[in-house]
């Protein structure tokens, strides 16, 4: 009865401090991204940012860990040099969030987060512009598994 109950602390102290989802808005150098997978950030070892030579604004931002490999946050700036145009968060080898945003803006207009596996997992966003307002599409998954759209639960 004792190894029950032993195999059972394992498993409840292992679930309990398994690795949580946790979806918010992170700033990243000073990019704020939102709906961004928590649970996966890692802190990089360096971020190289490329700039145009004759404007000095930037081009784009990679994020690399201790072996040099590209890991964690790819950016890539809109013609302008003032508002990002996308960006792709990597874990492990692995893309986990995808945001795209509007032109001359720093407005989202789609995020897209998926699992280490690759199955979308957490919310997936899409907005449109009409009569000057953001119409927005929330759709939750839980690994590939739709959960709620708009917030009516499925």
């Amino acid at each position: 009865m004792k190894y029950f109950q032993v195999l059972f602390f394992c498993l409840l102290s292992c679930y309990s401090y398994g690795q949580q989802k946790n979806f918010a808005t992170k700033t990243i150098k000073k990019w704020s991204l939102e709906k961004f997978p928590i649970h996966y950030y890692l802190q990089p070892s360096k971020g190289i940012e490329e700039k145009n030579t004759i404007t000095g604004k930037i081009i784009s931002y990679q994020e690399y860990n201790k072996l040099g490999q590209a890991t964690g946050l790819t950016l890539i700036m809109q013609n302008n040099g003032i508002y990002p145009s996308s960006a792709t968060y990597t874990y492990k080898g692995q893309d986990v969030y995808l945001i795209r945003f509007f032109p001359n803006s720093n407005k989202a207009a789609s995020i897209i987060n998926w699992s280490y596996e690759g199955l979308e997992d957490g919310p997936q966003v899409t907005r449109t512009i009409e009569n000057g307002k953001y119409i927005e599409d929330i759709y939750i998954y839980d690994n590939g598994k739709l959960i709620s759209i708009n917030g009516v639960n499925q």
